[in-house]
């Protein structure tokens, strides 16, 4: 946190009640509401939370219209609550998120107590495990979440009560193997009558009646749980609670639940050492190890699956460790090398060689290879309950004959491969670690010189290593014996990315190296397909412009990346998207300069061509009629499904960030600027204005670059558009008239004099915007299409609103309305409707306006059109006010500011502005109405709203007066 003054010390508190502690005090949040938004963003540990999400998390699947304006109100009185420490939630341009460094979290601070006696525990150090378990289960002051309602909080209270749950065991556990049975029988008895199908509780409330003396009380809570389990569930107890059972009638209970240390002892242990500079990873030992100790009916398998370096090997490593005396029959690792660089995986046959010599079987003893030497192993630890880590596998084929049969046994197999033909497996898959995680592991590899090293330089290596561990171990272990100036030299050769992974090497171990093997045991279509991935410039794809990348149709294209996944090449995301790591696009890069460079180019102008014909696409759904440049598509690649608005929509939403990469690649030629207008055009219709003033930027250069007059001016004109968009009126109006200039084409003119008529009317300027749509419209009116007409009639027609000849106007939007329908262009004929309901409302008929205008409304958000869903709010927010409903007017007007807002939309945020100003005065809110006209005038101030300025200066006059 900045500043050097007292920072408060902060509390945040889930187990239990939901409540923050400053300095000692509790904080006020404000009710319910804000209660679940805290919950919400500390259960997200400092990530941000969509404003999606937040409405998820607070209504669930029955939003409020108004749920956008009560985040923003709960955020703010949220942000009120918190006080001193109010700088912890910060608002982003993603969503929100709470700060948590340098504070105490109870739920995270019972997870790293947990983990702790987890491991002390294992160690045998009995009386730590049970100190450090007390003071975690300490932390809590209830069930988790108290009082919160919602999926999103039920779902995660119950993983916190079950881990609660879990930590108590355990500390029966200790207690009991400390001698304290007869302590711990009260506990228990209230434990079972909590949750009275857990036989865990119950075999242990048998165990501690037992060792304290009491067998027949031992014998009567055996004969409660069998009726329990007989009446809930039709079913008898599991076998480990009969067998203890038989061994109470028997009087045959060892005097500790543990195994002896002898039997611990008798079975060989081969494990790797466990690296004392692990880090993090707490929730995945915990999901590995849960079910270690338990009684199976058969062997447990569980695959851990990643990419190369991500950490695989000694995660499982550690997780053998932790459990390791629960295996009394060995504790055995076996590196079957399948992605060992200049190694050939093991066979299955040599692997149960090594396995039956560690076992102990004599070498004149085992069978020749073949299936009798599967059954000699098979018998061998029949009755052993063996811990078997297989690092390194390849496939399901190379470790299903290593697999034992006898009971209770747990077989961990390490795999880029998902090992999805493995039978009765369960799977972790493991990604990169978070970044705080990320950022501790490199201090603690570099040592002692850097661990207080400059917090962003850390941030900046670990991100730049893509918080793959390998990576982060080798760039730390480069540092360790270096000076800490040396820091921000390796920050810079990271940043070259030609070089990256060049630098993460150290003596022989390389991240290029971990990646060759996986690349090399692909099929040629799988290495192909990887290398043709590097020449893909944006974030993630789909299968579609894979398919376009590769020259293969969809149907061939899907199998060629989950063949991909399965090797943890890529990685799949949400809608099917698909993402390579950092360092793994880095490495496909490299393969793709290796290509023959026509397949290189030929491969570019397919990707090119594919966003071309899907912004194509979707403007001719969106707004038919609209004619941008030449398309240049001779023929149309495979698209996503676009047969609606809504479709569009999440088309875009997938793609558009690929498309000022794609761009870029394009170059300078005349594919540049057709990329540019139809690209730039889809980002600003789906309120991407900043990234479609530099898509325009880009095909500018190229145009100028090309010494083409037309397709410069063209170019001026899209980004006049853009400018005007984001209420920078002086740089439209510079950018429009350098497009005149340039110009000797009717139809560009006539286009870019009805955008200038745009800015002028923006500016107030009204007379100056008739002359220039009148221009346009005699222009157009020969050389344009019919969307060209209709949008010069419907701007022609808001002039002379403004202008107070509605009569008139009115007329203009008549004919507008009928051609935007004729064209089947929902969007223009939403444009039209609002106009409509303006034209209505200036002319003092504000219930005639409320039917065009609501129906605009309707259509707007149906098509995902933004700036047309916030100028009708707006504009019914004023038919409300007029009408004498305030409170109606307010939500209108709010909600339109929001969304305004959302899409950087200046001339919409102004007029949201003013009419709130007003709402405030009509209902007597005089401090409130002054802070919107104040904001009116700074916005309006920007944007070069010279008439909306002047009635920001009117109402604050009105307020004093």
């Amino acid at each position: 946190m900045p500043g050097t003054e007292h920072q408060p010390a902060v509390e945040f508190r889930i187990l239990g009640p939901v409540s923050v502690l400053i300095d000692g005090r509790r904080c006020e949040l404000g009710g319910p509401r804000q209660d679940r938004l805290l919950a919400l963003l500390v259960l997200r540990d400092g990530e941000t939370v969509t404003g999606e999400a937040v409405v998820d998390a607070l209504w669930g699947d029955d939003p409020p219209d108004t749920a956008r304006r009560q985040v923003h109100n709960a955020i703010a009185a949220l942000r009120r609550g918190l006080g001193p420490a109010r700088a912890r939630l910060v608002t982003e341009s993603a969503g929100y998120r709470i700060e948590l460094e340098n504070c105490l979290v109870d739920a995270r601070e019972f997870d790293h107590g947990f983990t702790e006696a987890r491991e002390l525990h294992a160690a045998a150090d009995l009386d730590g495990a049970a100190a450090r378990l007390t003071a975690a289960l300490d932390l809590w002051r209830g069930p988790a979440l108290e009082g919160l309602e919602g999926h999103v909080f039920t779902t995660a209270a119950a993983r916190l009560d079950e881990h609660r749950l879990l930590a108590r065991q355990l500390l029966l556990d200790c207690r009991l193997d400390l001698g304290e049975a007869a302590a711990v029988v009260p506990e228990l008895y209230e434990l079972v009558a909590e949750h009275p199908l857990r036989e865990a509780l119950h075999t242990r409330l048998l165990l501690a009646l037992y060792r304290s003396g009491r067998q027949a009380d031992a014998l009567t809570a055996y004969q409660r749980a069998r009726q329990t389990f007989d009446e809930e569930l039709g079913v008898e107890p599991g076998e480990a609670l009969r067998e203890l059972h038989q061994q109470i009638l028997r009087a045959e209970v060892p005097p500790t639940p543990s195994a002896p240390e002898s039997e611990v002892a008798s079975g060989p242990s081969t494990l790797p050492y466990a690296v004392t500079d692990f880090t993090g990873r707490d929730d995945e030992v915990t999901e590995l190890t849960k079910h270690s100790g338990t009684r199976g009916p058969g062997v447990s398998i569980t695959v851990l699956a990643g990419m190369a370096g991500v950490g695989k090997t000694t995660l499982a490593v550690r997780a053998a460790h932790s459990v390791a005396v629960h295996y009394p029959g060995g504790r055995i690792f076996l590196d079957l090398q399948g992605h060992t660089p200049g190694a050939r995986p093991l066979d299955p046959d040599t692997a149960l060689e090594i396995l039956l010599r560690t076992t102990g079987t004599p070498s004149d003893q085992i069978p020749e290879p073949g299936p009798l030497r599967v059954s000699r192993w098979r018998s061998q630890v029949a009755d052993r309950r063996l811990l078997l880590v297989f690092d390194n596998v390849r496939d399901a084929a190379q470790i299903r004959p290593l697999i034992p049969s006898g009971r209770g046994s747990w077989v961990m197999a390490t795999s880029r491969s998902k090992l999805s033909a493995l039978e009765g497996a369960t799977r972790l898959e493991l990604d990169v670690l978070p970044a705080p995680e990320a950022e501790a592991l490199f201090r603690r590899v570099a040592g002692e010189e850097h661990r207080t090293a400059d917090a962003e330089l850390v941030a900046a290596v670990t991100e730049l290593c893509g918080r793959l561990p390998l990576a982060l171990r080798i760039a730390a272990a480069r540092l360790r014996d270096a000076s800490r100036d040396e820091l921000a030299g390796l920050v810079e050769r990271l940043r070259a990315h030609r070089q990256r992974l060049a630098e993460l090497a150290v003596d022989d171990v390389s991240v290029q190296a971990a990646f060759a093997v996986s690349y090399d045991d692909l099929a040629p279509a799988g290495r192909r397909a990887f290398a043709l991935l590097g020449l893909h410039p944006g974030p993630d794809l789909g299968v579609h412009a894979a398919a376009a990348l590769f020259d293969l149709t969809v149907a061939e294209t899907e199998p060629v990346l989950e063949r991909l996944v399965n090797s943890s090449l890529l990685a799949r995301g949400e809608h099917r998207r698909y993402r390579l790591h950092d360092l793994l696009r880095d490495y496909a890069g490299q393969l793709a300069e290796r290509l023959d460079p026509a397949e290189r180019t030929a491969a570019g102008e397919r990707l090119g061509h594919f966003y071309l014909a899907l912004g194509r696409a979707g403007e001719a759904l969106l707004d038919p009629g609209l004619e941008l440049v030449e398309p240049g598509l001779d023929q149309v690649p495979e698209l996503p499904r676009l047969a609606t608005a809504e479709d569009v929509r999440r088309v875009i939403d997938d793609e558009h960030r690929a498309f000022l990469p794609v761009l870029t690649a394009a170059g300078t030629g005349s594919r540049a600027v057709v990329l540019a207008v139809t690209l730039g055009t889809c980002l600003l219709r789906h309120g991407h204005a900043a990234a479609a003033a530099e898509a325009f930027e880009t095909g500018l250069s190229a145009a100028e670059s090309r010494g083409d007059a037309e397709e410069q001016a063209t170019l001026l004109r899209h980004l006049g558009v853009v400018s005007m968009a984001l209420g920078r009126f002086g740089e439209a109006v510079a950018e429009l008239e350098r497009g005149l200039a340039l110009t000797t084409d009717p139809l560009t003119e006539g286009r870019l004099h009805g955008n200038l008529g745009i800015v002028h009317m923006r500016q107030g300027d009204d007379p100056g915007a008739e002359r220039h749509l009148r221009r346009a419209h005699a222009l157009l009116h020969r050389d344009g299409t019919a969307r060209d007409q209709a949008a010069i009639l419907g701007n022609l027609g808001l002039v002379l609103t403004r202008r107070e000849r509605y009569a008139e106007a009115a007329e203009h939007h008549r004919r507008a309305l009928a051609v935007n329908a004729g064209l089947g262009n929902v969007r223009l004929e939403t444009s039209s409707l609002v106009n409509v309901g303006w034209n209505a409302l200036l002319g003092g008929d504000a219930d005639g306006a409320r039917e065009p205008l609501t129906r605009a409304l309707k259509l707007s958000r149906e098509m995902g059109a933004k700036g047309d869903e916030a100028r009708s709010l707006s504009m019914l927010a004023e038919c409300f006010l007029r009408t004498g409903e305030a409170d109606a007017a307010f939500d209108q007007a709010d909600t339109a500011l929001l969304l305004a807002r959302e899409i950087a939309n200046p001339d919409v945020e102004a007029r949201a502005l003013e009419v709130l100003g007003r709402v405030h005065e009509r209902r007597g809110d005089r401090g409130q109405a002054e802070h919107c006209y104040r904001e009116l005038l700074a916005v309006a101030t920007a944007s070069g709203q010279d008439f909306r300025v002047a009635l920001a200066h009117e109402g604050l006059t009105r307020l004093r007066g």
